[in-house]
């Protein structure tokens, strides 16, 4: 798969540096809780729980269905110091064979099919050969997966820092939300769920109209 580009050149008049995606938020971004000092998050479908440093490194819980959330229902269901988040598998590792410029700053995973992420934008399907499916916006700092879009946020450069979404079937750059900064992306439910580190936040977003 590739992005869909259309582009009309005029002989007298340089062409575009860059066009503009469509605009597709669909309900305002909300405020799940405050999470100060978070380093992050999951959702296990009924619950948001995250990590967080202060005294020592605290792991939290906060009930999210159904909603509206209650103030001040998060609670500390675990607590040490220090912090042991278990183990690591390595999913791709860059090579001669297979480069990726730039490395691997985020990705995603829905079985056989992983997305990467840097400044653009790339799919390998099972031991198939990894395609760039087009640029990102801006430095690629997290990424999501749902079974029709793939979603990553950018933080600043061309463009302000932001969420993007592609169709994994045919792609098309779409921006979906803007962002102060978002270090991680989880979809759960019917929502997209972001972590804001710089405001110390969770946010989440409706992922259909």
């Amino acid at each position: 798969m590739k992005w869909a580009l259309v582009a009309v050149v005029a002989c007298s008049a340089p062409a575009p540096v860059s066009q503009a995606p469509r605009v597709v938020e669909p309900t305002g971004p909300e405020l799940v809780t405050s999470a100060p000092g978070a380093t992050a998050f999951m959702i296990d479908g009924s619950a948001v729980y995250w990590a967080g440093s202060g005294h020592g490194w605290r792991f939290n819980r906060l009930d999210i269905e159904p909603p509206p959330i209650p103030t001040g229902s998060d609670k500390v269901v675990a607590s040490g110091n220090p912090a042991v988040f278990g183990t690591s598998t390595t999913l791709y590792q860059g090579s001669d064979a297979t480069p990726v410029d730039g490395g691997v700053r985020a990705l995603a995973v829905d079985g056989d099919d992983v997305f990467f992420g840097n400044t653009s934008i790339f799919e390998k399907f099972g031991r198939g050969p990894i395609n760039k499916l087009g640029p990102a916006g801006g430095p690629v700092t997290a990424m999501a997966v749902d079974p029709t879009y793939v979603y990553w946020a950018i933080g600043s450069g061309e463009r302000d820092p932001a969420i993007y979404r592609a169709k994994r079937a045919k792609p098309e750059l779409e921006l979906f939300t803007r962002v102060g900064s978002a270090s991680q992306l989880i979809v759960a439910g019917g929502y997209l769920y972001w972590l804001d580190p710089a405001e110390g936040a969770i946010h989440r977003i409706r992922r259909q109209k």
